[in-house]
């Protein structure tokens, strides 16, 4: 075949256009006006065909006649191609290095990832309270909620789907508080489509721009930082050739500095389309930097809000987290913290369920009991321990003092109580940028202002914390008069009245400071009020004089009850016992437990953690001499066989047990012993058969004295009725 004409060459040079513009816009779709979003052509667009040499391929001697080329094509891949990027992506992250990682140790990323719960819906002042205050079961209601249609639950594979109108966002902007997962998700993002399985024909390239390593570049050119990616210097115009097909990951935009200079950084340029405005773009950012990066983007854009992990998330993780020890120590692991209200609570931020996994780790290996975990104290100052070291050196101002500014924020909620504060409210307080531990949440006062934002703690729980640690950080005199008029303020019997118990000698205690005042205990124990960083130890324990004030005034509370005989019942004991377990000195909590005669719960739901906190505080007694649960909620057979090596121990017990069957009856057995009186029993839900029934008369036979004792039973042989007889006859029983 002879050489092509000059008309031939024409035509197949038009075609190579056609096809490039093909390339940047996607079959059937359109430019909008505003460069901003694509959405469906108005009109159909003519078939195309062509030929274009890229990326080291090769195309000659061609001939266009009609719709068929003829001529000699050669179709090679050349270095530099999609595919070998692709294969450099995956290498490069493929691995994550977690923060205690040791040279050389790393961990892979399809191994431990798991899907974050991301939702589009801009949530409302009322609902970001409702998260913020939410703990346990009910946090997980509220997650729940969130994870629907109403509030437009998404996913990495949604992020640049159309919207409603068929149209495809240019940029999204990906909002999560500190260690929600933002950068994680960034990272699976890149390895998802360099596997092949997202984005597969939407971008040709996608590129991780991270902010922080930004800083730190002197050669401020796109050009420049894309060769650093792997990008061949012959490649790089083909590659940008086409803006349409590419995708950038600006990662971490809160840390990227914005200082005006007489050339701009390319990712300004790039979020401002002053450099490739057709280029797509998916920004992340805390919540504190949210408003900087709103007045840069000159698009619009598809807002996306990182919220954590949801239950489900939380679950997976953990099973991904210990999938190399046995499945039913995972389990235990998982159980142990679902049964600490505030553990479970923190997990839903991935950082900090990343911090409970490493601790509880080492302990799984040993082998050491989980049951009693340790004090919800320490596990706090375990967080900030964490996130101070490995944030520390970008905070820029001594740990004391930011420690001091929070504090001092904390405080100012817990006194108006509040978990959201206007940015006016806090002009006052110098609080630094603190990521780690705060989030911004922008609202409308009216319906067409523009938005403000409120700051707040990343939850209520670290507020409180919070809150006593800066009691504790004070100067001693400023820290003595503060937890004085706390102690007056919050008194014990204010307690039983906010929990609706009758208070007593007119006391009163505001249940909002509880938490502050169980915290405060828990940093009077030496051995967990301490944190290092790179730079600067830091002691965060109670002075010796706060210690003294605090002792001496839960022993004066345990003493007037005591004499009183009353108001020893409710939830009011239950947060005394909670106190003494997070002091946790053995010799003090056994002088404290010896003063009560009687401990009566009265109608208190006892959950997994108030029987921990139960069971510590009676294994210090000398002696149990009076213990009445029954009126108890929730005692179920796996907290039953928690409790019972103290129960069994009790002079006089009453206790209500939840459900009670033959599975289970040789629990009910080893926990109420032999010798002692037992004042009531009553059993809720189940049934005995006759069998199971004879074994719990003979327990009873055993016993000194037994009051009311409620059981439910299927049906009762001859046998088992003279047994029933013969054991009221010779048992103090008084009714059963």
């Amino acid at each position: 075949m002879g050489a092509p004409s000059p008309a031939e060459l024409k035509n197949l040079a038009r075609n190579i256009t056609a096809l490039r513009e093909e390339k940047s816009v996607p079959r059937g779709v359109g430019l909008g006006a505003s460069g901003s979003e694509e959405c469906p052509a108005s009109s159909t667009r003519s078939p195309n065909i062509g030929i274009t040499a890229q990326n080291g391929s090769q195309v000659a001697a061609v001939v266009l006649i009609g719709s068929t080329v003829h001529g000699d094509v050669n179709v090679t891949t050349g270095p530099g191609s999609t595919a070998e990027y692709k294969e450099f992506i995956v290498k490069a992250y493929e691995t994550v290095e977690e923060y205690n990682s040791l040279p050389g140790e790393f961990i892979f990323l399809n191994e431990r990832y798991v899907d974050l719960l991301m939702i589009q819906k801009h949530r409302e002042v009322k609902e970001r309270q409702q998260e913020l205050c939410s703990k346990g079961q009910k946090l997980q209601k509220v997650l729940n909620s969130r994870d629907g249609d109403e509030y437009q639950r998404t996913s990495t594979h949604q992020l640049f789907s159309p919207d409603g109108r068929g149209c495809v966002p240019k940029a999204v902007l990906l909002q999560g508080n500190s260690g929600s997962g933002k950068s994680f998700t960034v990272q699976k993002i890149l390895l998802d489509w360099s596997s092949g399985s997202l984005y597969p024909d939407q971008f040709d390239f996608v590129f991780h721009l991270k902010c922080k390593e930004l800083n730190e570049e002197e050669d401020t050119s796109l050009e420049k930082h894309l060769l650093s990616c792997g990008i061949k210097p012959e490649h790089l115009t083909e590659v940008l050739r086409s803006p349409g097909r590419l995708l950038f990951l600006i990662d971490g935009f809160d840390e990227l500095r914005l200082q005006s200079t007489p050339r701009p950084h390319f990712a300004i340029a790039l979020l401002q389309r002053k450099k490739l405005p057709q280029c797509f773009l998916l920004v992340t950012t805390r919540s504190t930097a949210t408003p900087a990066l709103r007045r840069l983007l000159r698009s619009q854009h598809r807002f996306v809000e990182i919220l954590g992990f949801s239950e489900k998330g939380v679950e997976e993780y953990f099973q991904k987290f210990f999938k190399d020890e046995k499945e039913a120590l995972s389990r235990r692991a998982l159980e142990c913290v679902k049964a600490n209200q505030n553990l479970f609570t923190a997990c839903f931020i991935p950082v900090i369920c990343w911090i409970i996994c490493t601790y509880l780790r080492p302990r799984i290996q040993n082998g050491a009991e989980l049951s009693g975990l340790e004090t919800t104290t320490s596990i706090y100052v375990y967080f900030v321990s964490t996130l101070l070291e490995h944030h520390y050196q970008d905070l820029g101002h001594p740990v004391h003092s930011l420690l001091m500014s929070l504090g001092q924020l904390a405080e100012m909620g817990m006194l108006q109580q509040k978990v959201l504060f206007d940015e006016t409210e806090v002009a006052g307080i110098e609080v630094p940028l603190m990521p780690m531990f705060l989030c911004k949440t922008p609202f409308r006062k009216r319906l067409h202002a523009s938005p403000t934002f409120m700051v707040g703690f990343i939850h209520l729980s670290f507020q409180e914390f919070f809150t006593a640690l800066y009691y504790v950080l004070l100067d001693e005199d400023e820290s003595l008069r503060k937890i004085r008029e706390l102690l007056q303020v919050t008194d014990h019997e204010k307690c039983d009245e906010a929990m609706g118990v009758s208070p007593v000698h007119g006391r009163n205690l505001n249940a909002q400071h509880l938490p502050v005042l169980c915290f405060l205990f828990g940093l009077c124990n030496n051995t967990v009020s301490s944190t290092d960083t790179e730079t600067e130890p830091h002691q965060l324990s109670a002075s010796p004089s706060i210690q003294t004030l605090l002792k001496t005034w839960i022993l004066q509370v345990i003493t007037e009850r005591a004499q009183a005989h009353e108001g020893t019942v409710g939830e009011g004991v239950m947060f005394i016992l909670h106190c003494l377990y997070e002091l946790h000195e053995e010799n003090f909590v056994r002088k404290a437990m010896d003063a009560w005669e009687e401990i009566h719960l009265g109608t208190t739901f006892l959950g997994t953690t108030d029987c921990c906190v139960l069971f510590y505080c009676l294994q210090c007694c000398k002696q149990i001499r009076n213990l009445n649960l029954g009126h108890c909620l929730g005692i179920t057979i796996d907290k039953l066989r928690m409790l019972q090596p103290a129960l069994c121990r009790c002079e006089r017990l009453c206790l209500c047990l939840e459900e009670l069957t033959d599975a289970n009856v040789d629990d009910l057995i080893l926990a109420l012993g032999e010798g002692n009186d037992l004042r009531y029993f009553r059993q809720q839900r189940g049934v005995l058969s006759d069998q199971g029934l004879q074994l719990v008369l003979i327990t009873l036979s055993k016993q000194r004295s037994v009051g009311v004792v409620g059981l439910l039973v299927r049906s009762i042989s001859t046998e088992t009725a003279v047994q029933l007889i013969n054991t009221t006859q010779h048992t103090d029983i008084t009714n059963l």
